[in-house]
């Protein structure tokens, strides 16, 4: 199997460990406690999830764009065919 242009997964790790060197960064500095720290870091991952969440719903709302036609068209052709009695 050719191997893709663009390595998603590698991607995708290059990314979280340039985040997670940044959350390393700021919780190296004494100005933070570590409870803001760790509500920075849930909220990354809150803001994360959300992300992949509307990624999700697009993919569907894309699905289901492309279906549609091809099904309305598909029982278009079968009540013609039958008469259209």
């Amino acid at each position: 199997m050719e191997k893709p242009v663009v390595d998603l997964k590698a991607a995708l790790g290059k990314r979280a460990f340039v985040a997670l060197f940044a959350v390393a960064a700021v919780a190296s500095s004494p100005v933070f406690a570590a409870g803001e720290v760790a509500a920075a870091v849930t909220s990354l991952q809150s803001e994360t999830i959300g992300n992949i969440g509307i990624v999700v719903a697009a993919a569907f709302a894309v699905l289901v764009a492309s279906l549609v036609p091809d099904i309305g068209l598909g029982l278009a052709k079968k009540w013609i065919k039958k008469g259209a009695s």
